[in-house]
């Protein structure tokens, strides 16, 4: 049985595996957590990856 790692930082949660090699813009102070998780941090105001669109 794997585990799940859930990552809390300031107000949000996020599970690592649903981030990884995704690419999402993120406030400065946040873009460590969005490479630790293993997703690519874009510097753009909106980004939109697939389906998924970040700001």
């Amino acid at each position: 049985m794997s585990k799940r790692v859930l990552i809390v930082s300031g107000d949000a949660a996020v599970l690592p595996e649903l981030m990884h090699g995704r690419e999402y813009t993120a406030y400065p102070n946040c873009q460590p957590d969005v490479t630790a998780c293993g997703a690519t941090s874009i510097d753009q105001a909106l980004h939109t990856h697939r389906i998924l669109v970040s700001g």
